[in-house]
């Protein structure tokens, strides 16, 4: 496909998500901003249980799947999915301080007509800005 998806977080959302997209022939883009989550990914250490080491180096080595932990990286994709954690506070709601930082920093560098799509759990109207 001549278009590319950004994911970013590479967690057991993120990364299966990612795999599955190349899987089915579209270009990605992995972001993580862990460069050491990215080094262990490039060399073939899936930290996913299901995600085997195998399944990840046939995802890297086909050439659609880039692992990156430059925001910058993702500036030219035309969908982008956020797959950030939302752990609970300690009254019960969604601690949205990573999916508020995972938005503010696409909205600086994302194209205007890219298409975000928010994985992390939240409630409607979360990334209104």
């Amino acid at each position: 496909m001549d278009k590319t998806i950004g994911v970013i977080g590479l967690g057991y959302v993120g990364l299966p998500l990612a795999l599955t997209a190349v899987e089915s022939g579209w270009n990605v883009i992995g972001y993580d901003k862990n460069p050491d989550l990215i080094r262990g990914l490039l060399s073939g250490n899936s930290h996913i249980d299901d995600v085997s080491n195998e399944r990840l180096m046939t995802g890297i080595s086909g050439g659609e799947f880039f692992l990156v932990d430059s925001p910058n990286s993702l500036s030219k994709v035309d969908i982008c999915i956020i797959c950030v954690p939302t752990p609970t506070t300690i009254d019960h709601h969604p601690d949205l301080t990573y999916v508020k930082s995972a938005a503010n920093l696409i909205s600086k560098i994302l194209n205007p007509n890219c298409v975000i799509v928010n994985e992390s759990t939240s409630y409607p109207g979360t990334l209104e800005m």
